[in-house]
């Protein structure tokens, strides 16, 4: 039992830099998805919620768009998600950020499942869902600097932290079964067909193609690697070191994988993932290097009558990784206390020298041991401040100032300069403002609940996984089951390039015409041409159109193909009038299926899908 325990736990280092990447990750998924909101989440895109509704949505998965089709409702719904997603990545109020973002990312997804929907958004909702669970904001966070929590211990183990390494085993032990298929285990074809995808493959992925037995390698390695590396984290004996070396290997093989394809967000989230199971040892061995590193220690004084500004302050050394930055009220320093009285808000001591402003950010940033804000350390941030060193205002102005604000007193004044109230307004608004909102309190424990909620969710997965490879279909979860997964969006399937890697390749040319009898291609908006273009991924406007191009070529779904009709006649006529208005268009794929590598190449077909009057 405690081997299994020992297997089961995560660093919680790990969770915070997952944390962090995860939260950049759904922060410019969701930013991109901005420009595309007319196109394919609201009611005057593609696919209109009455379409989706009554043809393709499942009653039980939902989604805030359908609740209203509008452009700026979708618009506001994604400006909403930007900001949770900050707020995750930095760690303030880390729940309830991670669970406003997988609401907002899940709505996206399944507003238009055929084209906003890949391996690496299936991934992106499944692993915010887990995330919700574990005590991601355990470090390096803005809740457990201004909590002041320290974390108890450096691994987690629960039901939640089972659950992340069994999802991560399913999604390559799942794929490697999907591809027992004689290209991946005999043949050793399979880099080869996909390699000659053109559409997706990278400049140096087709550089690479022309080296049969590296691609055959290749295969076998990858083949294999998804069947054996996820075992090693089930070896309790060495655990960090098999560990570490799946990790070492799967980062390797994702980072591969994106040097060859354009996958849009699936390699990131790969990555991500795998992050989260870095072992113990590393982390250890990490910041043992960064504090050997790092410069000597320097102390930062706060305004000590202002709550808001210590906390500031935690924030500052947590998120900035300046462990050896000492954090004192400047009541503890007469001279910090004379800076503060002259309304900077912080100071930082180093050797003796007293810095403000720039300035003291910038001998703030040397103490990090972390290299990378030390390089910003480094910088002449000195240059753009325009404080004064000291306050070098007279006595007899402070005297006039205060007598103004109707704070002179004249016993204060006997008493000196030092006496003399300052008026401390700077950041009060603010500071209402973020005390309202408040942090989230680090949670280790689960509840009894919870412990049963996860349990039944995580067999719920592993049966739907097995579910998936058992052919013909011999037994069925079936309902209430289904029910939960798809209210959940863990709904899940790791066919990828299996049984065999696509074959069919191409591009889209739209022949339209005009009313001017003009010949246009609305689509890519360029005159008509059937020429192959030098680059065939280049001829798909972001990742969601190849998606559902992709789908639609391999398809050929009818409802599809005419609410894109209506769609591309109803944008391309509501810009141009007259003669320059779309009449007709027929919609073709140049096909072109990979042969074999021992076969000549396959010739460029010419396959009309759809044919549309727009009037």
């Amino acid at each position: 039992m405690n081997s299994i325990k020992h297997i089961m736990k995560l660093d919680l280092r790990s969770l915070a830099l997952v944390r962090v990447t995860l939260g950049l990750l759904t922060f410019f998924d969701l930013l991109r998805r901005i420009p595309e909101i007319g196109a394919f989440f609201s009611d005057g895109g593609i696919l209109p919620r009455s379409v989706l509704i009554e043809n393709l949505e499942y009653n039980y998965r939902m989604s805030l768009l359908n609740l209203n089709g509008t452009y700026s409702f979708a618009l506001i719904l994604a400006i909403v998600g930007l900001i949770a997603s900050v707020m995750f990545t930095i760690g303030w109020r880390t729940r309830i950020a991670n669970f406003i973002v997988w609401i907002v990312i899940i709505s996206f997804q399944a507003r238009f499942p055929e084209a906003a929907t890949t391996g690496g958004d299936m991934l992106i909702r499944i692993f915010l869902f887990w995330s919700f669970f574990l005590p991601m904001n355990a470090y390096y966070s803005v809740d457990r600097a201004v909590s002041e929590t320290k974390p108890e211990g450096k691994e987690y183990l629960s039901v939640f932290t089972s659950a992340w390494i069994i999802q991560v085993t399913l999604l390559y032990i799942m794929t490697f079964f999907y591809k027992w298929a004689p290209v991946y285990h005999t043949e050793f074809n399979a880099v080869y067909f996909i390699l000659n995808l053109d559409f997706m493959t990278t400049d140096f992925g087709k550089w690479l193609s022309h080296f049969p037995l590296t691609m055959k390698a290749l295969s076998i390695a990858s083949w294999g690697l998804e069947g054996i590396g996820p075992l090693l984290l089930f070896i309790p004996y060495r655990r960090d070191l098999f560990r570490g070396g799946a990790v070492f290997a799967f980062l390797s093989f994702h980072l591969g994988i994106g040097s060859t394809l354009h996958l849009g967000n699936f390699v990131p989230i790969c990555l991500i993932i795998w992050l989260g199971i870095m072992p113990t040892a590393w982390w250890d061995f990490i910041e043992a290097k960064l504090k050997a590193t790092s410069e000597s220690v320097k102390i930062l004084y706060y305004d000590s009558e202002n709550a808001f500004a210590r906390k500031v302050c935690l924030v500052f050394k947590e998120l900035l990784f300046l462990k050896k930055l000492t954090i004192a009220p400047a009541t503890s320093d007469l001279k910090a206390e004379r800076f503060i009285n002259g309304n900077d808000s912080f100071v930082v001591e180093t050797g003796g020298e007293y810095h403000t402003g720039f300035k003291a950010l910038e001998s703030a940033l040397k103490t990090s041991s972390l290299p990378l804000i030390r390089v910003f350390g480094k910088l002449p941030l000195a240059k753009l401040d325009e404080t004064p060193a000291a306050p070098e205002e007279s006595f007899g102005a402070q005297l006039i100032e205060a007598k103004e604000r109707g704070e002179f007193n004249l016993a204060a004044a006997a008493k000196g300069p030092d006496e003399i109230p300052v008026k401390k307004e700077k950041g009060r608004q603010l500071e209402a403002f973020l005390t309202h909102i408040g942090i989230d309190k680090i949670r280790y424990k689960i509840t009894y609940i919870e412990k049963v909620f996860g349990t039944f969710i995580l067999a719920l997965v592993t049966l739907w996984n097995i579910e998936g490879l058992i052919q013909p279909k011999s037994w069925y979860i079936g309902t209430p089951f289904d029910e939960v997964m798809f209210t959940f969006h863990l709904n899940q399937g790791w066919a990828m390039f299996a049984p065999h890697p696509q074959r069919s390749d191409g591009w889209f040319v739209m022949d339209g015409n005009l009313m001017s009898g003009k010949k246009w291609d609305a689509l890519n908006n360029k005159e008509v041409t059937f020429e192959t273009p030098e680059n065939w991924h280049e001829t798909y406007a972001t990742d969601n159109w190849k998606k559902l191009l992709d789908n639609i070529q391999a398809s050929r779904d009818e409802l599809h193909l005419l609410w894109l009709g209506k769609y591309l006649c109803r944008t391309w006529n509501n810009e141009h009038f007259d003669g320059e208005q779309l009449k007709t268009f027929d919609l073709y794929f140049m096909q072109q299926f990979t042969n074999g590598p021992e076969e000549p190449p396959a010739e460029i077909n010419k396959i009309r899908l759809w044919r549309h009057e727009c009037f």
